[in-house]
């Protein structure tokens, strides 16, 4: 799997975009991404996706967390798993706003 990030910070979302990479389909993949506070997770968003094809890519916009009108820069964990083959991705993205 190969997965990257775009903070949209007008839209105050995460634009995360999965592409399979491992080169035969995947089913069921299940998606995971969820906000990584010290120790705890918050904001878990979870999906399954019925059918990946090889080099096959999904982009998904995962809301960031506001306070104040604010966005808050935190690290966001991203996972992918399905029944037959186990975790094929897992990383933590540290986000942090676009230097200008």
């Amino acid at each position: 799997m190969s997965v990257s990030k775009d903070i949209k910070e007008e839209e105050k979302i995460l634009k995360i975009s999965l592409t399979n990479t491992v080169g035969y389909l995947l089913e069921d993949l299940k998606i995971r991404v969820v906000i990584i506070e010290e120790l705890f997770e918050k904001k878990p968003w979870i999906t399954t996706i019925r059918e990946l094809f090889p080099y096959e890519t999904i982009e998904i916009g995962y809301p960031l967390e506001i306070v104040d009108n604010e966005i808050v820069y935190s690290n966001v964990l991203v996972e992918a798993s399905t029944e037959k083959y186990g975790k094929v991705f897992s990383r933590t993205f540290k986000l942090a706003p676009k230097e200008k």
